[in-house]
């Protein structure tokens, strides 16, 4: 199976960095072009009352990260996109959303694995993304985050 396009959300974390590589390697068809996308949070910035400096700050910083991800995949033969934006709603909307309106065949993710607890009260961006997403979506977890059971 030959994917055309790949979506790769990013949080930069080392997750993010393995997925962008197992996505490298999916697109290894000429001609595929790699979607990297990263969504800054904005519901925060609305909570604490920040004013837009702030959130141009962190969209700079976004954007600087993103050009530093990117350079991970230069050299490679697939077109690489990349894209930050703000996000109003939780962050697997952001990307459900990008998913659709680029018209990806995969997205491939990071998940950092969380499980008990902190899965019950944070939920997995990842898996939520799963469940919601109009195509495949593969997951990369790092090997250290291995599975125990509640």
């Amino acid at each position: 199976m030959t994917f055309r396009s790949i979506l790769v959300p990013t949080d930069f974390s080392e997750n993010a960095r393995q997925a962008l590589q197992l996505a490298l390697f999916f697109a290894a068809a000429k001609g595929t072009v790699l979607h990297l996308y990263h969504v800054v949070d904005s519901r925060v910035l609305e909570v604490a009352d920040f004013g837009g400096a702030v959130r141009e700050s962190l969209l700079e910083g976004a954007r600087k990260e993103m050009e530093a991800f990117a350079a991970e995949a230069a050299g490679r033969r697939v077109v690489v996109q990349s894209r930050v934006s703000e996000g109003f709603a939780a962050p697997f909307v952001a990307i459900v959303e990008e998913a659709r309106r680029l018209g990806v065949d995969l997205i491939c993710m990071g998940t950092h694995g969380r499980t008990g607890l902190k899965h019950a009260l944070l939920g997995s961006t990842a898996e939520k993304v799963a469940r919601k997403a109009p195509c495949p979506v593969l997951t990369v977890r790092l090997a250290e985050h291995k599975f125990v059971h509640p």
